[in-house]
């Protein structure tokens, strides 16, 4: 039995990503940072990803700078006779205001992102409830690179950030970023556009409910409604859409089942 796909990903879009993350896992009061504390996690992250060789930008260590420069005007005494004077503004106001500003965007943009996932399963549920009446294919299937032999994780149990997921619906090709894609067999192209997860995506219909689904194309060669002959090029691999690098997810379906493309490959007579 395949072992299960283990995705721990701790990867953020910008340092105020990061402390709002920080902030929602201890359940903190914006408006009452403990900055001691978040600073000292902040840092311990940008450690790790230094070990683990990960690059962060320079957005990151000037956030690193003003939260010790936020500590450190909070350790110093402060004179009760000029707060008479002229009350001094808590140090963490201005970080305050832009974690709350960039909440409510990445509220929105979640809701955006949700809408938009919902929509495209809409989109290959209507692909896959069509079944053309009529055999579009002409001889054996063939896999979508050339030169390859081999591919993995069709089944395969996912884990994202320990909780698990679907099963994994298609066969991994590692590929270099603008290596060709081809079409395992005729038929028609009835989608070739960008979704949220798959990326640019190209999906031909064979024919009595026999689907393949090429994902994370770099580029899309091919349109909607073409007639495809097997071994036309249909885009080039990439690294498009919820992915970590660059490779060809490809996928086969008969009559809404997924199947593992390789073994139908090596099982035609």
């Amino acid at each position: 039995m395949s072992s299960p796909l283990n995705f721990h990903l701790e990867q953020y879009d910008g340092p105020l990503d990061l402390l709002l993350d920080l902030i929602r896992k201890q359940q903190i009061n914006i408006s009452d940072i403990p900055i001691a504390r978040i600073t000292q996690q902040y840092l311990e992250y940008m450690q790790q990803a230094a070990e683990m060789n990960i690059e962060l930008s320079a957005e990151f260590v000037y956030m690193a700078a003003t939260l010790i420069q936020i500590k450190s005007r909070m350790l110093l005494p402060r004179d009760p006779e000029l707060d008479k004077i002229a009350p001094e503004e808590d140090p963490r106001q201005e970080l305050v205001e832009r974690l709350l500003e960039h909440e409510r965007f990445k509220a929105a943009a979640e809701m955006l992102q949700e809408k938009r996932v919902v929509e495209d399963q809409k989109k290959m549920r209507a692909v896959y409830d069509t079944v053309t009446p009529d055999r579009l294919w002409d001889g054996k299937f063939r896999l979508p690179l050339k030169d390859v032999t081999t591919g993995g994780n069709f089944g395969r149990q996912r884990i994202l950030n320990g909780q698990a997921r679907s099963p994994h619906s298609g066969v991994d090709f590692p590929a270099a970023a603008g290596t060709p894609v081809f079409a395992s067999q005729s038929g028609k192209v009835v989608l070739a556009e960008e979704l949220y997860y798959s990326g640019n995506t190209v999906v031909i219909d064979h024919g009595y409910g026999i689907y393949t689904m090429y994902c994370h194309l770099s580029k899309i060669g091919v349109a909607a409604g073409d007639a495809i002959k097997a071994g036309d090029e249909l885009g080039k691999v990439g690294a498009t859409g919820r992915v970590t690098g660059p490779h060809l997810h490809w996928a086969l379906t008969i009559q809404h089942a997924r199947v593992n493309g390789m073994q139908i490959v090596a099982r035609q007579p």
